[in-house]
Parts: structure tokens; sequence; C-alpha cells
């Protein structure tokens, strides 16, 4: 049985979470490329490659490897897979790229890592436009396992802003949602910026 829908009074209780900087790094301008240049030839719709089921080029996808159970943590580079695997010493056993390819530079690695420590959004939240009074609602779910019926506004900062049944906005932190619905905030979040996935036929 689901639990009971979470008031807006218990919505607006800030618990301790990650400090994300303002939105330092777009996903599109400053970290795709990078996973282009050394990625995509096993990691990409492009090249009808997904080893590990990881791709970089659809955006819809990728979002399923973003929250606590991903390959990237927002917020968090060490508990983020991907950014351990470019950090790795070149002769590691699981450092990506691979050894043979050309590796990611300094400057890259810190891109990458300013892009996770930022939340790693895959659109700058800025970008997302409401359109009217935002999307149909749905049903999220907070780590204390209490049921939030709302509809997705838009990011602020560290929270994502819902707008409940009444309609008053609440803001709520996106780190105090289970796995699952914060990549529900990632899709939602593309969704807004008028991100469709790829055509993978």
């Amino acid at each position: 049985m689901l639990a009971p829908v979470m008031q807006h009074r218990a919505l607006s209780i800030l618990l301790p979470v990650f400090a994300l900087p303002a939105f330092a790094s777009d996903y599109k301008k400053d970290i795709q490329p990078i996973f282009k240049k050394h990625c995509y030839e096993c990691h990409s719709e492009e090249r009808n490659k997904r080893k590990a089921g990881l791709v970089f080029d659809d955006l819809h996808t990728l979002a399923n490897d973003i929250g606590p159970n991903g390959q990237v943590v927002p917020g968090n580079l060490e508990d983020s897979h991907l950014y351990e695997v470019i950090t790795n010493d070149t002769g590691a056993k699981n450092h990506m790229p691979p050894s043979s390819k050309a590796q990611l530079s300094n400057g890259d690695i810190k891109k990458v890592e300013t892009w996770i420590k930022s939340g790693a959004f895959l659109v700058n939240p800025a970008s997302a436009k409401v359109q009217g009074l935002g999307q149909p609602p749905r049903k999220w779910r907070n780590k204390e396992n209490k049921e939030i019926e709302a509809s997705f506004v838009k990011i602020d900062g560290d929270k994502v802003v819902f707008r409940m049944p009444g309609g008053a906005l609440a803001p709520y932190p996106i780190a105090n949602l289970t796995a699952d619905s914060q990549i529900q905030v990632h899709k939602a979040l593309l969704v807004a910026a008028g991100e469709k996935p790829m055509d993978t036929k």
C-alpha cells in the first residue's frame, strides 16, 4: 500500500544535503564533447555501442546512470564510478579510456569534476522553460519512504521545485529523494528543456 502523500509543510523541512555551486557546467557544451572524443567508440548510440549499458549521447538513457546508485552520483566524486575510472592511474585495470587510447587531459578531468560537483545535470536548468502549469503530476518518493504527488516545475540550486496539488510551489532537496525519484528529476528536466530521446532504430 502506498504511503500517504506528504503535506506541503513536510516538504519545506530542509535536511543537510551536499552543496552545489551555481550551474558551473553545461553538459552539452563542456562535457559531452569530452565524452565524444574519448568515449563514444564504446559508449554511444551513434556507434551502436553500449558497454556496461552506459551511453553518453542519449541523454534520457544517460539519466538512468545519474543518482545514488548510478555511475555518476551528483555532488559526490568519491562515489562516482565514472570519475574513479577517468582518474585512476593509466595502467590500472579499470582506467578509462583504455591506455591504448588518447587520455583525458587534466583540464578535461577538472571539467567533469565540476560537472559532477554542480549536480551532474544534463541540460542547464536555466534553459528549461515550464509551459503553463508544468508537467502532469506524478508520484515521487523520499528516503523516508514517504510519497509525494506533485508536478515538476524546475531546478533551483540543489532543490527540485514541485507544484503541489493545491498549486503551491514547494522546493525539496534532490538528495533527499530515492535513487529512482532522482532519476525522474533528471528526466523531467530534460523534458522541460525540450530534449527528446534519440531515435535508436
